[in-house]
């Protein structure tokens, strides 16, 4: 059964989906045993419409992690180790531009998010 919430924020479109939640593992440990088993990363697919390049950073409470650089009007996947249920927020750098983080989302391992970077971020609340 998959859930995708779908977040605006930041005119960044954030969809965040997931799956496996509740099943049994192969060894019948419960639940629990089955998050154990499953996937210990996360999926970021970025769709930069801007026509400048953008450095992306992971943000959550283990720390601020860097992602890498998306080329202006340019895709890009980076996976990261995420090993326990916390939100997450994604900071954006754009090339002589502004700087933008998106609102926290709630992320599990396992999940993937789609990140869309417009093109005009100077008007956006979560930007300076």
């Amino acid at each position: 059964m998959s859930i995708r919430t779908r977040l605006t924020s930041l005119a960044l479109a954030l969809m965040v989906s997931g799956c496996g939640a509740g099943q049994m593992s192969s060894n019948g440990g419960g639940p629990f045993a089955a998050a154990a088993d499953g996937p210990q990363t996360i999926s970021i697919h970025v769709q930069n419409l801007n026509f400048s390049d953008a450095t992306l950073w992971a943000v959550s409470q283990s720390g601020r992690q860097r992602l890498g650089i998306v080329g202006g009007k340019g895709d890009a996947v980076y996976r990261i180790a995420w090993t326990v249920p916390q939100a997450l927020q994604i900071e954006i750098d754009v090339l002589a531009g502004s700087r933008c983080t998106t609102e926290p989302v709630q992320t599990d391992p396992g999940d993937s998010l789609d990140l869309r970077i417009q093109m005009d971020l100077a008007t956006q609340q979560r930007c300076y």
